[in-house]
């Protein structure tokens, strides 16, 4: 109990140290004490529960439809982060699979090496298939360096993604974390990320200002199109039912899909509906 009033504490530190010095959108009373208890919440689920559990709902065998969604977690994470948003996928008529890393200090490059193979994976099975990537925070870093030629048949959304470092990385690579040092700001890793190509099909980067990961949080803006949140913090990615609906929303606004005759074709929902999502997304 101790432990987890030190870990309330501490998060409640970090939420007002962003809140105050480097978020530019202030929260009212009510909604920061939201915002702080809302990433509590995320992190007791995630470490206590959704992680620990044997996470027997991302099979490896599922069938691949034609429209594939891969995940890939964050540091410190595994698949248990998408607990909440795998469902929500399979409703919807998407089949998914996720990666995880090899290790938890491992490289980044390790981990993209297996979501290259992922993605290997489903195209064997479902050559039409078009994938859409979803990486969480490291996971997004992941993604991006992919190689071109994967880029190109794949669509990408990276979540609360430090895409120019984040100074929380310091604290791993104090204790030797290969990922920890590449995440760090003006790491030379970071540096060879901005020059390496960005050729996916479709990409949106969401990123909040109230991050409590990726300080600065204006480091997760991506350089791509991105929409903003505010009043969430990292972590609380994991249980944000409302995010998670906007997620879906964009991915299956607009695919492209075989016409049966080698050629692909756009589909999409109708003006309202997209119009909604781009009110959405503003807001």
């Amino acid at each position: 109990m101790t432990m987890l009033a030190l870990r309330a504490l501490l998060i409640g530190v970090i939420c007002i140290v962003v809140t105050v010095q480097f978020s530019h959108q202030s929260l009212s009373p009510w909604r920061w004490v939201r915002y702080w208890v809302q990433e509590f919440v995320a992190f007791v689920s995630l470490y206590s529960v959704m992680q620990a559990l044997p996470r027997r709902w991302v099979q490896p065998n599922d069938p691949v439809t034609n429209h594939h969604v891969i995940l890939a977690h964050g540091f410190l994470c595994n698949d248990g982060f998408w607990w909440r948003f795998v469902p929500r996928l399979r409703q919807a008529g998407l089949s998914v699979s996720s990666v995880e890393m090899p290790g938890a200090f491992a490289s980044i490059e390790e981990f993209q090496q297996r979501l290259s193979a992922e993605i290997e994976r489903v195209s064997s099975i479902n050559p039409d298939a078009v994938i859409t990537l979803v990486g969480f925070s490291m996971g997004g870093l992941a993604a991006r360096c992919l190689p071109r030629k994967q880029q190109q048949r794949c669509e990408l959304i990276t979540l609360y993604t430090p895409h120019y470092g984040t100074l929380m990385a310091y604290v791993p690579r104090w204790v030797g974390a290969t990922n920890g040092r590449q995440m760090c700001p003006g790491n030379p890793w970071l540096s060879g990320l901005k020059r390496h190509p960005i050729a996916f099909r479709r990409m949106l980067g969401v990123w909040t200002r109230h991050d409590t990961i990726v300080i600065p949080p204006i480091r997760s803006r991506a350089p791509f199109d991105n929409w903003a949140q505010s009043g969430q913090g990292h972590l609380s990615a994991s249980l944000d039912g409302s995010l998670h609906q906007r997620l879906l929303d964009w991915i299956t606004e607009e695919h492209s899909q075989p016409d049966g005759h080698g050629t692909v074709i756009k589909v999409s929902k109708s003006n309202d509906s997209n119009s909604a999502l781009k009110q959405s997304m503003m807001s």
